[in-house]
């Protein structure tokens, strides 16, 4: 079975569309990223998260783990966890 040349075109013109689609995407995160400043060493006695998203999840968010080293390169010495 063979496409016709309108059904060609409009073939590629759809994938036009989503290259450009996909570009203009990618500009829009980087400008919201552009406010997002992370500092280098923070420093401090409590880290909260905040999990705003669960792909759909009604219960659980997958995370598998969160690994936290020290100025020297070193694991965190966790006190509490809860």
């Amino acid at each position: 079975m063979t496409k016709s040349d309108a059904e060609i075109e409009e073939i590629q013109d759809s994938a036009e569309n989503l290259t450009i689609f996909s570009e203009q995407e990618e500009e829009e995160e980087e400008q919201d990223m552009d406010h997002i400043t992370i500092p280098e060493l923070p420093e401090g006695q409590i880290l909260e998260l905040r999990l705003l998203s669960n792909w759909g999840d009604n219960k659980f968010i997958g995370l598998n783990s969160v690994e936290i080293f020290t100025a020297t390169g070193n694991r965190a010495e966790i006190q509490k966890v809860g």
